[in-house]
């Protein structure tokens, strides 16, 4: 069946915002899979129950420069491949309504879309070779927002256009996968079932969860209370981490020990490995100027409340655990 158009390409960004809370989008397939660096699935499961609001990403500069770059890279799709592109708006798909796709661009004469993305130079190596066209390589997660695509339209393949550094730009054409596919349907019912239930997933090793559970109990009642048989379990695996956390500190600093050693009053160094690659160590000198709010507030509290009048000095309460 052919999907269904939910929402315009035209319709204000308050109103795909409204629409995305209705299902999962391609964006969100990555982090429904675990493959997202930024986000988890415990968190995205928090803003889709209403547990927490989503952050306002309409300020970030990497967001804004990515929606604003997003018509010229579909340019460049059009001047390198001789192929006309154009936006679709928001699509859903009617065997699985909770799949969502406001895809970029759609690729008329083909059974194909388009997915444009800008990346910082930093990011480079993990799209592959530039110089290799059969190189396929793209972050996971983009990949997965590819499968999700294609799973909604019935696409054949998907294309991805990358700008990196913002001259450095990739073309891929990612292949359809049944099997991917079949596995995306397959967690993303999974998640959807829990949101319908308001149930969270279980909980990860990301920041992006600390952050989430912080947010849901950002302020202690002061009660003690007797903690379940599983909260031992987990200050038991802590202190073990812990452990080895301090083990691998005091590895690294015997090795900065004996680099400090070797460098004595050069500023840099360098040796080549096996290999020819160049490794380099820089011990350079750094002056950084400090002010002790508490010695000021102490010695003149006048200027200290000055300052603080000003609004150059913010108070901010955070719940601080201790093992």
């Amino acid at each position: 069946m052919k999907p269904e158009l939910i929402l315009r390409a035209d319709a204000p960004r308050e109103e795909w915002l409204q629409v995305r809370k209705q299902g999962i989008g391609g964006s969100d397939c990555g982090t429904v899979l675990g493959l997202n660096p930024h986000k988890s699935a415990y968190s995205l499961a928090a803003e889709r129950i209403g547990m927490i609001k989503p952050a306002d990403l309409s300020n970030n500069i990497k967001v804004w420069m990515g929606i604003h770059q997003e018509p010229v890279v579909a340019a460049r799709f059009e001047y390198e491949t001789g192929k006309k592109v154009h936006r679709r708006g928001t699509l859903r798909d009617p065997d699985h309504p909770y799949m969502l796709a406001n895809i970029d661009r759609w690729v008329p004469g083909e059974n194909a879309g388009l997915e444009i993305k800008t990346a910082d130079f930093r990011m480079r190596d993990e799209w592959g070779a530039a110089d290799d066209p059969n190189d396929l390589k793209v972050p996971d997660a983009y990949y997965c927002q590819c499968m999700h695509y294609m799973a909604v339209t019935g696409a054949d393949y998907w294309y991805i256009a990358a700008l990196i550094g913002g001259n450095d730009f990739r073309l891929k054409r990612i292949p359809r996968n049944e099997d991917d596919i079949a596995y995306i349907r397959t967690k993303e019912k999974e998640f959807w079932d829990l949101i319908q239930e308001k149930k969270l997933p279980p909980l990860d090793a990301s920041s992006s969860t600390a952050d989430t559970l912080a947010k849901l109990h950002n302020r202690s009642n002061g009660e003690t209370f007797e903690m379940p048989p599983e909260a031992l379990k987990a200050i038991q695996n802590y202190q073990a981490w812990k452990q080895k956390e301090k083990e691998v500190k005091a590895g690294q600093q015997e090795a900065k020990n004996i680099l400090m050693a070797i460098l004595g009053d050069n500023e840099v160094g360098t040796v080549q490995d096996g290999e020819g690659k160049l490794h380099k160590v820089t011990w350079k000198n750094q002056i950084r100027e400090s002010l002790s709010l508490a010695k000021l507030k102490k010695a003149d509290p006048a200027t200290y409340e000055a300052i603080k009048a000003l609004g150059l000095i913010t108070t901010t309460t955070t719940r601080v655990m201790r093992i």
